[in-house]
C-alpha cells in the first residue's frame, strides 16, 4: 500500500530528501539536521552513493534513514519489468553494500513516475512506495527560499510527508527557518517509518 501522507490523527511530519543528483550542500544539510536534532529519511540512488560514500556513511552514523530510488533514476515506466526490478534491485544492493544498512523496506519512484502495475512490481519486491504530501519545488530553477519556505509551511499538516532535495541550491538556506515553524506550530519531525505508524 502506498504512503501518501502519515497517520492524520498524529502531529508529525516527515522532511524526506532525495539523493539523485548533485550532493552540492549536503554537507550543510547534514549539518542543519544536526543542529536541529531532526532524524529525515534520504530516497537514495546507487549512483548517488556510489559517487558520494562518506557522505552516505555519515547519513547513516548521524541516524537518518535510507530509502531506494532506484540506481541511476530512470522513469520506471518506461521500463520492462525485467529492467525495472534491476534498478531497484542494483540500488538495493550498491547502497547497502557502501552503508552497511539495507534501504528497505522504503522505496520512492524516480520523478513520482509509477502506475499499479509497478506499485504490485515493488511490493513484490519486499517494497513499500512512499510518496509525498507536499512537493517543495526546490529543485526548479525558479525555485527561491520563499517559495520552498511557504509551500512546505503552506502544505504541512498531521501525517505530511514533505518532499526536498539533497542537491537543490536554497533548501539549506530554507531548512532551519521551517524546522524552527513547524515546531512552534506543534508538529513533531520524525522518519518516512515513523509517519506511517
Amino acid at each position: 500500500q502506498e504512503l501518501d501522507a502519515g497517520n492524520p490523527t498524529k502531529p508529525n511530519i516527515a522532511l524526506t530528501f532525495d539523493a539523485g543528483a548533485g550532493a552540492g550542500p549536503a554537507l550543510k544539510l547534514l549539518d542543519i539536521l544536526r543542529q536541529k536534532k531532526v532524524h529525515s529519511t534520504f530516497f537514495m540512488t546507487g549512483q548517488f552513493a556510489r559517487q558520494n560514500v562518506p557522505l552516505v556513511k555519515e547519513i547513516v552514523a548521524e541516524g537518518h534513514e535510507l530509502a531506494n530510488h532506484t540506481f541511476d533514476h530512470q522513469d520506471l515506466t518506461t521500463l520492462s519489468d525485467a529492467a525495472a526490478a534491476s534498478e531497484i534491485t542494483r540500488g538495493e544492493d550498491t547502497i547497502s553494500a557502501i552503508a552497511g544498512v539495507s534501504p528497505k523496506p522504503l522505496f520512492r519512484f524516480p520523478y513520482g513516475a509509477r502506475n499499479p502495475h509497478l506499485q504490485n512490481l515493488v511490493a513484490g519486491l519486499g517494497y513499500r512506495s512512499i510518496y509525498w504530501t507536499v512537493d517543495s519545488l526546490d529543485w526548479e530553477d525558479q525555485a527561491t527560499v520563499q517559495s520552498i519556505t511557504s509551500r512546505v509551511l503552506g502544505g504541512s499538516k498531521n501525517g505530511a510527508i514533505v518532499l526536498m532535495h539533497v542537491g537543490a541550491t536554497y533548501t539549506t538556506t530554507a531548512l532551519p527557518n521551517i524546522i524552527d515553524t513547524l515546531r512552534a506550530r506543534g508538529f513533531t519531525l520524525v522518519t518516512a517509518a515513523e509517519v506511517a505508524q
